[in-house]
């Protein structure tokens, strides 16, 4: 919308003008130097690529993001803003190949003497590492979409419960 010259000498001597109902000297100007405004969040300064890709692989791991984010000085917007990055999928795909290749070769060293001269504690403290490891180096929808048996046990009948048949 476009005004002439004359309709917007008219609005700003009007009546109904803000500024001309207020008078000048009810209106305060706050001294610049006495009002000081603090920021609504903290500002943090922008990080180099090496540092976020570095956390969102170490988030990625299974360390805290808020540990992560205090120990780097990074925000936790700007670990995740690098968490797709191809940098950190290969490097949390390598690490988990490295597990798992690591987890077969121990395996493979466990042979059956070995299992038969190991104490009941020593063989649950090795299933419980290594189902440790698998869990850990899965991916979070491999795990949520596992499948469950539940084993309901029998129930015991007395001899009143059957049906008795004279031949």
């Amino acid at each position: 919308m476009f005004i002439t010259h004359e309709e917007m000498q008219r609005r700003l001597e009007s009546a109904k003008n803000l500024k001309n109902i207020i008078p000048e000297k009810s209106v305060r100007v706050p001294n610049s130097g006495s009002v000081r405004h603090e920021p609504m969040h903290k500002i943090t300064p922008a990080a180099p690529k090496e540092v976020k890709i570095l956390a969102a692989s170490l988030v990625g791991l299974g360390e805290k993001t808020k540990t992560v984010c205090k120990e780097l000085g990074l925000s936790p917007k700007q670990v995740y803003s690098a968490k797709n990055a191809e940098q950190v999928v290969n490097t949390l795909d390598r690490v988990r190949e490295l597990a798992l290749t690591k987890t077969l070769i121990a395996l493979g060293l466990m042979t059956d003497d070995k299992f038969e001269n190991a104490s009941l504690k020593d063989l649950s403290a090795v299933a419980s590492n290594l189902s440790r490891v698998y869990e850990k180096t899965g991916t979070r929808e491999n795990i949520s979409n596992t499948v469950q048996f539940i084993v309901h046990s029998p129930q015991m009948k007395s001899l009143g419960q059957y049906q008795v048949l004279d031949v």
